[in-house]
């Protein structure tokens, strides 16, 4: 149940809200383009990656592996939070770059 909850709360939600803003913030702040276009791949793996380490091991039957398995699992789980971390950290950063642009679109603002 955990798993479904963050699937549609937190996974889903924050990589909707993270995959969108950069679609839309840049036309809502009338700048030509995103700061970074390219950054937003690596959002986009970090995003699924927290995702993934966060539902994958809460699906698994860790009552039935063996302790090696059990500890990857929670390893992963540790993980998920630092991927979640830098998805709103990239995101943060390349929209706040987009609204330091230039009319121009150019470079950002120093």
């Amino acid at each position: 149940q955990d798993a479904l909850r963050h699937t549609f709360r937190r996974g889903f939600i924050t990589l909707l809200i993270c995959g969108m803003a950069q679609k839309m913030v840049p036309g809502f702040l009338q700048k030509p383009r995103l700061a970074y276009p390219s950054l937003v791949i690596w959002i986009l793996v970090f995003g699924n990656a927290s995702v993934s380490c966060r539902v994958v091991p809460l699906l698994l039957p860790l009552g039935r592996l063996p302790p090696r398995a059990v500890n990857a699992a929670m390893l992963a789980l540790a993980w998920s939070g630092l991927f979640a971390w830098i998805t709103i950290a990239l995101t943060g950063w390349n929209l706040w770059q987009t609204a330091c642009l230039r009319r121009t679109g150019d470079v950002p603002v120093r």
